[in-house]
């Protein structure tokens, strides 16, 4: 195996869409995560605002073992997580510390098998 591939994708409740919006928890999030998987971060994580068009927060966390990406789209509450590693990503664990900060619904949940 040449590594995982976790992608959640996720809708959250009317109440917590304005956390989607926060710099400061997505930074707190990208920050702590890999930690929770027990992967070593490379470098403070780096967040960009998304265009007026498509309002949101793009941030990107580099761990030792590849890189955890987290997308917001603020108009309709949905959020995107993937994580990519070279070592196994314990998916539950993500779910639980993802459901401790955001109030969401599952919309599509896959692990991929890297080659």
């Amino acid at each position: 195996m040449n590594g995982q591939h976790f992608i959640l994708d996720a809708v959250c409740g009317t109440e917590e869409r304005a956390k989607l919006d926060d710099e400061k928890l997505m930074q707190k999030v990208l920050s702590e995560l890999p930690d929770v998987i027990k992967m070593n971060k490379l470098a403070a994580p780096f967040i960009v605002r998304g265009a007026e068009h498509n309002p949101g927060l793009t941030g990107v966390a580099i761990i030792e073992t590849s890189n955890i990406v987290l997308h917001t789209f603020t108009e309709t509450g949905k959020f995107s997580l993937d994580i990519f590693s070279v070592r196994q990503i314990d998916e539950e664990k993500v779910l639980e510390y993802m459901r401790e900060k955001f109030n969401f619904k599952i919309l599509r949940r896959n692990m991929f098998e890297r080659l």
